[in-house]
Order: C-alpha cells, then structure tokens, then sequence
C-alpha cells in the first residue's frame, strides 16, 4: 500500500487534476485506489462527478474527531475504476476544531491506517493552504507531490511550503515526509518557461518531474466530472501522466 498528497499552498497550480489523472493511471494499471478529498472546496469531488456528494451530510472531518468513532467506511463511495472520500462544505473549520485535539497531528494517520489494508493506493487532495487539515494531509500521505505553475510565484510558493511547513513537520513532530515529484503543469514555449524550468531544476533537480503541457481537454474533463482518460483516452497527455506516474511510483520507499 502507498499513500500520496497532492499539496502546495497557492490555487490554480493544478493540483486536483494531478491528483486525479495520478490515481487514473494506477487504478487503470489494476491497483485498487482510494480518493480522498480534505479541500473543503470540493474540487476532486467535482472533478470526478460526485458533486451531489458534496453537500450530502457526514463528512471526514467527524472521523478524525472521533464524532463518529473512527468509522471511515460509511463515506467511501464508489466510483469506478476508484473510490472515494468526498470533501464538504461543513470542513471549512476543520482545522480549527482539529486545534482543539493535543494529538491532531495523528488524528488521519490513525484513521487511514485502519484501511489500509483495502487499499494499493491513497491519494489525499489537501486544501491549497498552511493549516492543520493540510499538515494532517501531508503526515499521513507521507509521500508529496508538489503540482506548479512555471511562474515566479508558484515557485516561491514551493519554497515558502518546504520552510514553513514541511520543514517544521519534520523536526518539531518528527515526521517523515517526502516530496516524491514536483510536477510543472499548464506549461507552453516561451523563453520565461526556459528560464523558470531551468532555475527550478537547479533548486530541486531530484524531484522534478516531466512536464504536463497545456491542454483545454484537461480542464473540460474536470468540468465533465472525468479523468482526462475517460474524456479524451488519445490526448498525448495521458502519456505524459503516466510517464509522471511510473517516475513518483519508483522514488516511493
């Protein structure tokens, strides 16, 4: 079993859709996968077409304080070729009711360590913010993947998440938590691209991964509620994810 969290603490970098084309590629190689969805924005929920599972009552949150006793089993649904934890609107205080529990930091590991023998794969799609949820997210996931734009600020954004909170999850709570890939998404010819790609294969060479270029059926599949497998199996991107996914499934220790 392998766990993974897609995280980086800026929106629009592409981190759910990362999240969801990963978790295609291995439940498509026969794996059986588990999604589970903490940004109470709901995106992965969306983007695999259980939006009415959004707003539907019970919610991880209640899991992981204990109002439900542990039970995770009741809010899996299943959505072939995967399945999946939705996210709620209620979660959007999470992070501050976690803030309430001394042990919150073990609160999803405990939780998903009571599953994990179901499952080859969990992928955890964490709110694109610094709070406990998304510490919670990178604990438990154990392995990261880090989606960015090839922009400036979506750079910086990598290096402010390894210094003000992986770095500190490591020492402070003595976690270990490896970025297994960073992935440049969206990306197009430019000479800005050039230079950007090159200073962030100097600073984190080891981790980067291959490109996912800009396509409008990335985004359309989302919209449909599909992976870009399911909505467009012959775009050369689904190449590409997989390509990305065979380079994360070899760092994984």
């Amino acid at each position: 079993m392998h766990r993974l969290t897609t995280a980086i603490q800026k929106g629009g970098t592409g981190k759910t859709t990362t999240a969801i084309n990963l978790g295609a590629v291995y439940a498509d190689d026969g794996d059986d996968v588990l999604f589970i969805d903490l940004d109470p924005q709901g995106g992965l929920t969306e983007g695999i077409g259980l939006g009415d599972e959004y707003k539907s009552g019970g919610h991880i949150g209640e899991v992981l304080l204990e109002e439900e006793q542990g039970e995770l089993n009741g809010l899996i649904k299943e959505r072939e070729p995967f399945d999946v934890v939705p996210a709620s609107p209620e979660m959007y205080n999470l992070s501050e009711e976690l803030g309430q529990d001394r042990a919150w930091f073990k609160r999803l590991d405990e939780v998903l360590t009571d599953i994990d023998d179901r499952y080859d794969w969990i992928i955890i799609d964490s709110p694109p913010e610094l709070n406990r949820v998304s510490d919670s997210a990178l604990i438990a996931g154990k392995n990261v993947v880090i989606p960015i734009k090839v922009e400036e600020p979506s750079v910086r954004g990598v290096e402010i998440m390894l210094r003000e909170q992986i770095k500190p999850i490591r020492e402070e709570l003595e976690s270990d938590v490896e970025i297994v890939g960073i992935v440049p998404n969206e990306t197009l010819n430019s000479n800005e691209r050039d230079r950007i790609l090159e200073g962030t294969r100097e600073t984190f060479g080891k981790e980067l991964t291959l490109e996912v270029r800009r396509r409008v059926d990335i985004n359309r599949a989302w919209r449909e509620g599909k992976t870009l497998f399911e909505y467009d199996p012959e775009n050369d991107m689904c190449d590409r994810y997989r390509e990305i996914a065979d380079e994360i499934r070899g760092r994984i220790k």
